[in-house]
């Protein structure tokens, strides 16, 4: 049986889409971070203040971009099932930080992950990021079923 390599190219485009949305976000996350701790060391916040209320507007465009990439293009139940995948997944990471891992499941980027995102809190917009990935998965699915 021969793939359709179209077809495979185009679920490849989902996945790279969604993991660069959820990595646009952490990047923000990190920047909002840094911003608070220069902020705070210096007690400059002239720089700081616009700064981090700019940041969650990028993650609200970010968010605009991927409903148009899920709806705006006629939708396919390929992207819808990446985007649900992708944010059950982010927001798995993110709820790890609330429950003790096994030690079999110490890895050290894993640690590091959670290291970053204990210390930027709930207002995270990865995380934000990850569950509307995953409500757009679950909405783009309910709408190419019907």
């Amino acid at each position: 049986m021969i793939m359709n390599s179209s077809r495979s190219d185009k679920t490849w485009q989902h996945v790279l889409v969604a993991l660069g949305a959820l990595g646009i976000a952490l990047g923000l996350d990190r920047a909002t971070l840094a911003l608070r701790t220069y902020a705070m060391t210096t007690f400059d916040f002239r720089l700081s203040i616009p700064a981090i209320l700019a940041l969650p507007v990028v993650s609200a465009l970010i968010v605009l971009g991927l409903v148009w990439y899920l709806f705006g293009r006629g939708g396919s139940p390929s992207a819808a099932l990446v985007f649900l995948a992708a944010g059950l997944i982010g927001m798995l990471f993110y709820g790890s930080l609330f429950v003790p891992l096994p030690d079999w499941l110490r890895l050290q980027a894993l640690q590091s992950f959670r290291a970053n995102m204990s210390q930027i809190g709930g207002g995270s917009m990865s995380y934000f990021v990850a569950c509307f990935l995953a409500v757009a998965g679950a909405a783009g699915l309910i709408r190419n079923k019907t």
